[in-house]
């Protein structure tokens, strides 16, 4: 399993939508990791520049997870 890591961007592994969600790492706890999204789906409730809290065993790949694209710590 790959380590979370703030400045990290991860993308959504739903790939029924044409614009793929991605996620921007801005802070990690002990369960969860808060993300900003930078690239958004055209739809309401996933606008740029929202906070969310994310489970780590979420980044992942796979239907329901994430994939890293940057690993750009910072």
């Amino acid at each position: 399993m790959l380590t979370v890591k703030v400045g990290q961007v991860w993308v959504d592994c739903d790939f029924r939508e044409s614009v793929q969600r991605r996620l921007r790492v801005i802070s990690i706890g002990r369960t969860h990791a808060r993300v900003e999204v930078i690239t958004a789906r055209p739809s309401m409730h996933h606008t740029l520049g929202k906070q969310r809290m994310i489970r780590l065993d979420r980044f992942k790949p796979g239907s329901r997870g994430y994939y890293l694209e940057e690993d750009n710590e910072g």
